[in-house]
C-alpha cells in the first residue's frame, strides 16, 4: 500500500496543480510573473 501512495503522491502533483491554481490565483499569478519577470 506505501508503494501505491508513493506513486499517487507523483501522479497528483499534476491533477492537483490545475486545482491548486485555480483555488489559489494569487499563488497562480505569482509563479506565472515569476517565470515572466525572469
Amino acid at each position: 500500500m506505501n508503494a501505491d501512495l508513493s506513486d499517487s503522491d507523483h501522479l497528483l502533483p499534476l491533477p492537483i496543480s490545475p486545482s491548486s491554481q485555480i483555488k489559489s490565483p494569487s499563488v497562480h499569478t505569482s509563479i506565472s510573473l515569476d517565470p515572466i519577470k525572469i
